[in-house]
This record gives structure tokens, sequence and C-alpha cells, in this order.
């Protein structure tokens, strides 16, 4: 979606092909920061984590919500263990409860993530490339 008010530049009520352009514009010129008219891989990739960082942000401000146990508006490698990650996900693929899987209790749940099986979500063993 985009902020229709912020692309209204007329305040018509209406947003125009030329407002969508003149946008678009000028977020290239605000991220071309050499002011060559080009952007770089840097100045691409600057742009890119420019829009995700406020919902990376927004993420981060929910994981302290759901975890920060202590209140401290920071999370500790103990308040972090116990929220969802790799250990839940090793839980679900852990067909017999045994607490070790096994080679077909790792092929359920897919090379890499790929799989539907016990990992569910894709997630599987990507989980515990990190």
């Amino acid at each position: 979606m985009f902020d229709f008010d912020a692309l209204d530049t007329d305040g018509d009520g209406k947003v125009t092909k030329a407002e969508l352009e003149a946008a678009r514009a000028s977020r290239v010129a605000n991220a071309d920061a050499d002011g060559d008219g080009l952007l770089s891989s840097e100045e691409l990739t600057a742009l890119h984590v420019a829009r995700m960082m406020p919902r990376i942000e927004a993420k981060t401000r929910r994981m302290i919500e759901m975890f920060d146990a202590d209140g401290d508006g920071k999370l500790s490698v103990s308040e972090l263990a116990a929220g969802p990650g790799p250990m839940m996900f090793f839980d679900r693929m852990d067909a017999d409860g045994d607490g070790a899987l096994t080679a077909d209790e790792a092929a359920q749940a897919g090379p890499k993530g790929h799989g539907h099986g016990r990992g569910g979500h894709g997630h599987g063993w990507r989980m515990f490339d990190r």
C-alpha cells in the first residue's frame, strides 16, 4: 500500500500518474547519495534497508513486548530462549518424543525447510542454520 495523502501533492483528493512518478523520482534522487544520477549497489542496498526498517523496528517492539518477562525493555538470553525458535521446531520434528532426531524425522521436515512434515510451515532444518 502507499501513503495516499503524501502522494496527493496538490491535495485534490486524487493521485495522478504524474504525482506517482514524481514520488518515485524523488525517492530515487534521495537514494542517490553521490548525486551522479545513478544508483549503485550500495545506494540500492541502503534504499532497501531504509524501506525495511519500519517493519524490522515493529517486529523488534513486538518481540520485546512478548518475551520481556522482567519488563526492563531488553531481552536476555533466557527470555529469548523461552520464546519460539529452533527448539520449538526441534520438538515438532521429534515424532517419537525421545529428545533426539532420527534421519527419518529430519527427512520429514524436508531439506533446508522445504518439506511439510513435522517441521511444519516450511521451517525445517533452516531454523538450525543460524
